[in-house]
């Protein structure tokens, strides 16, 4: 499934773009900065930040090419280039900023591909984290 993305001050980046690219003869090579945000959903308090992950592939891997975290669900925003990219978010148990087995994860639209394209943004990307035994255990301190 596709998405287009909400515009995001789309006239005046792309003013700035044509003036840029006049002003430099338009050999200059523009890079643009696009926005992906939304809310991480995580029932109860996370025993560990929530890192939010953007793959450039649906393997999530070798590594995220954007990141952030966040202490709590709520509110997200990440930084990107415009292109096709895969989300996921998990409660950091460890705090190796590492997925790890056992760790609770959640993915963005059951791994459907996120189409961020020039001079917009996409807001509204929530993903939900489910609560794993693992997780759950650790809450309680059974180990």
């Amino acid at each position: 499934m596709r998405f287009r993305v909400a515009t995001l001050g789309g006239l005046l980046a792309g003013l700035l773009g044509l003036l840029w690219a006049s002003a430099s003869g338009g050999a200059g090579i523009q890079t643009e900065i696009l926005t992906i945000s939304g809310e991480v959903i995580y029932v109860g308090n996370p025993p560990g930040p929530i890192v939010i992950e953007v793959y450039d592939r649906p393997q999530f891997s070798p590594r995220p090419v954007f990141s952030t975290a966040v202490m709590q669900s709520g509110a997200y925003a990440l930084h990107v280039r415009p292109g096709i990219y895969y989300l996921r978010a998990f409660v950091d148990l460890n705090g190796n900023h590492l997925w790890d087995a056992g760790e609770p994860v959640g993915f963005y639209a059951a791994e459907q591909r996120l189409v961020v394209v020039p001079l917009a943004s996409k807001s509204g990307i929530n993903i939900q984290i489910p609560l794993v035994k693992e997780s759950a255990d650790l809450k309680r301190g059974n180990h």
